[in-house]
């Protein structure tokens, strides 16, 4: 099977199981692989790898409750057995209740899923009535289903230079230049200028991907827009493809323009259907004004660009296993080298950037580098979008400044809920861990306590400090991780039970490739359960720390990579909460 073909695997996979009623019988795998002409044990490789396909009929009613995170933090535990003494009463084994990992909804918790259409905040007697309407295959069942709230009108952002009009200026611009080159050339030194980082987690700047597509040998070339939002707390994507889809789609093409690659692809998880319409609408919009330039012999280059609908799993927001999905393989990331920039989707030079990043692009080249340089403070450069969830008064998806402080940050959402204290931040999902308040010099890098702390200070407050990628990344020296996702911790929470849960999605999540990770990611939920509140837990903290060395330095990709920070940062910075013995937690 040829390359682009292979494309289609996922995507014919997704449709048959709608077809067939949500499954995917034996007798149509067996038609499908003659029809794209490859071996049934592919497609039942695949399938088999991601939760979204079965392989049996579905139940009547099928009810996921997200469990993580936020969600964990708004009861999704005790409205699942809620809902499950519901399903026995009403329907029986005709309705499945069962927990799901993170569905991006993670400002309105609790979310869930019936029958693939989602709802959030809702309390269980709501439910209830949704799940008998389900059964009775009520029509009601798809009234007000939209898990999206606010308005689509044009946002005020300033990443928008188009006030939510999809005029696609810069597109058209580059696509008609005389001079391509010097065109291009410019257009790269701006968003140099602009000290625009990557918006997916590392905080690099796109420009060296962009040049080493560009210098990569071949005339074949891809442009990948990784919407791949699956790691709880994280859904500012999702707004992004919600309201200014048409910057999303701007930013892919433009990619495609300047690294003469004629196809691109906009990798959406499932979870997000109204992201997928809106994305496909934008590019129909512009598809409209000619999606092609002549070459300076004469000859045209023409652009595509598709949404790639994501069968799930967390793991496909790593960028090479997201590769290999569109490639119709199982998502499991490859060992690098060669990075994706030299060899990447079917062998090709690829680029690979998130739904943020590229959506910058439009608004960049509009105004001018310096002005996207100077909307930052505290000495950062340029905004980003954070999303906020846990305790606050106001969850959401902001449009902050980067240098705002963590505490401007929980100001800026109105504060902590219900009246209550501030206990713990996660700077980046889970991935990050948990931080106090006030952090000892003595768990800080000493090139930070040198630059920061005065000699009487004995410790660092963690509300003054700048949320910036770099700042994280050099002066912190990698001990502290940054991402979109931010989550504040009330008092009243026990911060055990939150990074078991937080370790619970890792193992959930593991796409089990790597021994470290898979056996790693089990055997730390087997201790956070039952070891650390058992008479050896001391024991139980030293193997968790040798444990997370081990998986940080030796699972494939950044999963197993960070799945042992929850514990550890309970470890760190909250030692009288690592180990509970009853309902009270123990210093150790």
């Amino acid at each position: 099977m040829s390359a682009e073909p292979s494309a289609k695997i996922v995507p014919r996979l997704i449709k048959l199981q709608k077809e067939c009623g949500g499954y995917l019988p034996q007798e149509r795998m067996r038609d499908l692989a003659e029809e794209l002409e490859v071996p049934l044990y592919r497609l039942q490789a695949v399938a088999s790898f991601f939760s979204h396909f079965r392989f049996d009929p579905p139940p009547r009613v099928e009810v996921l409750v997200c469990r993580d995170m936020a969600c964990h933090m708004a009861g999704a535990e005790s409205l699942c057995d809620g809902l499950e003494s519901l399903a026995a009463e009403i329907g029986g084994k005709q309705i499945h209740i069962a927990g799901t990992s993170c569905l991006g909804r993670c400002d309105q918790p609790v979310a869930i899923s019936i029958n693939d259409r989602y709802y959030c905040g809702r309390d269980e007697f709501e439910i209830a009535d949704l799940v008998r309407a389900a059964m009775d295959r009520e029509a009601s069942i798809d009234r007000n289903h939209r898990a999206d709230a606010g308005s689509l009108k044009p946002t005020g952002w300033n990443i928008d230079p188009y006030d939510g009009e999809p005029r696609f200026t810069v597109l058209k611009s580059l696509l008609q230049a005389d001079d391509f080159e010097a065109a291009r050339e410019k257009f790269l030194k701006s968003i140099e200028e602009s000290g625009l980082v990557g918006k997916g987690g590392p905080g690099a700047g796109p420009v060296k991907k962009w040049r080493a597509v560009i210098n990569a040998p071949g005339k074949t070339k891809y442009v990948v827009c990784n919407a791949d939002e699956s790691e709880p707390g994280t859904f500012k994507d999702r707004e992004l493809m919600l309201r200014v889809p048409h910057l999303v789609v701007e930013g892919v093409l433009i990619a495609c323009a300047v690294l003469d690659a004629e196809k691109g692809y906009i990798y959406v998880r499932h979870e997000y259907p109204e992201q997928v319409k809106m994305l496909e609408r934008a590019i129909a919009q512009a598809k409209a004004i000619g999606l092609k330039r002549k070459r300076p012999d004469g000859s045209e280059l023409r652009f595509d660009v598709d949404v790639f609908v994501s069968p799930g799993n967390y793991i496909c927001g790593e960028q090479s296993a997201l590769i290999e999905v569109i490639e119709g393989k199982r998502a499991e990331p490859r060992q690098r080298p060669p990075d994706l920039e030299i060899q990447g989707l079917f062998g090709k030079p690829t680029l690979v950037n998130n739904v943020e990043t590229l959506a910058w692009i439009p608004s960049i080249i509009t105004r001018g580098g310096k002005w996207y340089a100077d909307l930052g403070i505290n000495g950062a450069k340029g905004m980003r979008y954070s999303s906020i969830s846990g305790d606050v008064k106001n969850p959401g998806v902001y449009e902050v400044p980067l240098g705002i402080t963590v505490g401007e940050l929980l100001d800026l959402c109105g504060g902590m809920a219900g009246g209550d204290t501030f206990k713990a931040f996660a700077p980046s999902g889970p991935s990050g861990g948990f931080l106090p308040r006030y952090i000892p010099r003595d768990k800080l890098p000493a090139s930070f306590v040198q630059s920061v702390l005065s000699a009487e200070e004995k410790a660092y407050d963690l509300f003054k400090l700048p949320l910036d990628n770099n700042y994280f990344r050099y002066q912190l020296k990698g001990t502290m991780m940054l991402g979109a996702a931010h989550v504040f911790y009330g008092s009243r929470r026990r911060l055990l039970d939150e990074a078991i849960n937080n370790t619970e999605f890792y193992r959930n999540e593991s796409c089990g490739k790597c021994v470290p990770c898979r056996m790693g990611c089990q055997k730390l939920v087997e201790i956070g359960h039952h070891h650390l509140s058992g008479p050896n837990a001391p024991e139980m903290i030293d193997l968790v720390e040798e444990l997370g060395e081990v998986m940080s330095s030796s699972s494939i990709c950044g999963l197993g990579q960070v799945a042992a920070n929850p514990l550890l940062s309970l470890i760190e910075f909250f030692p009288d909460e690592a180990v509970r013995r009853g309902s009270s937690f123990q210093s150790v």
